[in-house]
């Protein structure tokens, strides 16, 4: 069987310049039922996104929305520091419950996601 190794699906740009590979990793599914609260099985959750850097992929999609913020601290917690890998995040969602999503575009509701985020994956957020 192959090795699977993001390299090989190519790359494109954000942006413009910064340069990644096509397959990255999606973390919304690394949370509880619902995208709330934390994973059934924490230490595969961990173990799957220590895998994240062996498999050559160095972009990992999050939000604060996710858990709410379990996904960006787990993120933290398997990948800090984050040597070569792009961590990008979403705003403007509110989750009051499992399986719950209420958008908030409003610059109160977004800045505060961003602040989250920020404190929750450990990230620098421009």
């Amino acid at each position: 069987m192959a090795k699977l190794d993001a390299h090989n699906s190519g790359t494109f740009k954000i942006g413009g310049d910064i340069e990644i590979y096509r397959l990255g990793f999606g973390a919304m599914r690394i949370t509880g039922k619902g995208i709330w609260g934390p994973p059934e099985d924490r230490t595969e959750a961990l173990r799957t996104l220590k895998r994240v850097p062996e498999l050559g992929i160095d972009f990992v999609d999050t939000a604060d929305s996710y858990g709410p913020d379990v996904s960006e601290q787990l993120i933290r917690e398997a990948l800090y520091p984050y040597d070569g890998i792009l961590i990008a995040t979403k705003a403007g969602f509110r989750r009051p419950g499992p399986g719950v999503w209420e958008t908030d575009g409003r610059r109160s509701g977004v800045a505060t996601s961003l602040a989250s985020s920020r404190s929750g994956s450990g990230s620098c957020i421009a």
